[in-house]
């Protein structure tokens, strides 16, 4: 997987939601299944995983 590709996809808003924060919005990767495959390919291969037992997640605000 190319980090670049990935980089490119992701949009970002300076100021928002207040001064001094940059929101980056990931949802195009959704967008782009041969970015999106990438990236779950890359994150399941991972030495973190292979040496887990579990996995847990918080989901904030619709996030997935």
């Amino acid at each position: 997987m190319n980090i670049n590709n990935l980089k490119s996809v992701i949009d970002s808003y300076r100021d928002f939601p207040q001064e001094g924060i940059v929101f980056r919005d990931v949802l195009p990767i959704l967008r782009n299944p041969d970015i999106f495959s990438d990236l779950i390919k890359k994150m399941s291969s991972s030495k973190v995983l292979e040496n887990s037992d579990a996995i847990i997640a918080i989901d904030a605000r619709g996030f997935i």
